[in-house]
């Protein structure tokens, strides 16, 4: 069935929003500049080694920002709804990507010209700052997860990988089934671990009570007791 594009509207409301303090002038220039568009699942959003051209928003659906060498593929990071990616690039002196993106899911992604960001960030500071301090976050998050990625025990690298797939995605109405529902491959590049020791300690998980599994599904009855595991 193929999924209908919302009107940009609400999204230009939503960044906006984001982007406070916006005059009607700023506002008519998002629009009027915004783009709108569907892709695909396991579609690359941008690739490795190219020049951004345009902000992305996530706008519905899911994907992930892969670093890739000839040896190994490793997610950096998870996108849902409401993220932006792939403006780190423009700011830094390379000015190229040095990852690509990917949908997980069918995805609606916005994007808007980089161009038309400098213009706002020259004209309104505060945009600037919001973009300093997504950076900072973003920051912040790669170091934890570096830290545990290169430090940490394989159990403790899975269980924090599932710690972060609930942070980003949430679960469903039952309160214990992870509403993200990534593949094998896909947890040992999130876990910096093969997909065997995924298959292995996801097994050892389940017999130890901390999770269930149905299908593709992950459930976890207790979070507190699958972070314990980061403690061991």
């Amino acid at each position: 069935m193929k999924k209908d594009l919302p009107n940009s509207k609400p999204i230009v409301d939503k960044l906006c929003e984001l982007w406070h303090p916006i005059d009607a002038r700023q506002r008519q220039l998002i629009s009027d500049h915004l783009t709108v568009r569907l892709y695909k699942r396991k579609e690359m959003v941008y690739e490795c080694g190219k020049v951004p051209t345009t902000l992305f928003f996530c706008v519905e659906g899911a994907g992930y920002i892969l670093r890739e060498t000839s040896k190994h593929h490793r997610i950096l990071s998870l996108i849902g709804p409401g993220d932006f990616f792939g403006y780190r690039a423009h700011f830094t002196p390379s000015g190229r990507y040095y990852t690509s993106a990917f949908c997980h899911d069918d995805s609606i992604i916005a994007t808007l010209p980089f161009d038309i960001i400098d213009q706002l960030i020259v004209e309104s500071p505060s945009l600037g700052l919001f973009f300093t301090k997504a950076l900072a976050l973003m920051l912040g998050i790669a170091d934890t997860r570096d830290e545990v990625l290169t430090q940490m025990h394989v159990r403790g690298r899975l269980a924090q990988s599932l710690v972060y797939l609930q942070w980003k995605f949430g679960f469903e109405a039952d309160g214990m089934t992870l509403c993200a529902t990534p593949t094998r491959a896909e947890l040992g590049h999130l876990a910096n671990i093969t997909t065997s020791n995924v298959i292995r300690t996801l097994s050892q998980f389940v017999k130890e009570g901390l999770l269930e599994t149905n299908n593709k599904k992950i459930l976890i009855p207790d979070m507190a007791k699958l972070k314990k595991v980061l403690d061991e």
